[in-house]
């Protein structure tokens, strides 16, 4: 399936569904976009980005993204605007929550 480039939707076992726009997807990381609709808090050094101004000083820095079903991530944050995130994520960490996934559609 290729998914890269375009809107995805990742659906888990409970029901909830996920926006995603991968922009690559490699061995070790995707990189891509989602809205912040998809996550709960958004954490750089133990404080919760909750603006573009926070977010200045959390570029190109490893941050914690906690999704709306509470899985926590490691997160490269490359971008923030007022309504997606941009980064990367490595596969390996992902891998471990592939059991919760019902579908992946694009």
């Amino acid at each position: 399936m290729n998914c890269v480039n375009q809107w995805i939707t990742i659906t888990f076992k409970n029901g909830q569904k996920f926006q995603v726009y991968p922009t690559s997807i490699g061995f070790t990381s995707v990189s891509g976009y989602v809205p912040h609709t998809v996550y709960n808090a958004l954490t750089c050094r133990g404080s919760e980005i909750k603006s573009i101004a926070q977010a200045q000083g959390c570029l190109n820095q490893w941050v914690q993204v906690t999704l709306k079903n509470n899985i926590t991530l490691s997160f490269y944050l490359t971008s923030y605007d007022e309504q997606y995130v941009g980064g990367n994520l490595q596969t390996n960490e992902l891998l471990k929550y592939s059991d919760l996934i019902a579908d992946v559609t694009c």
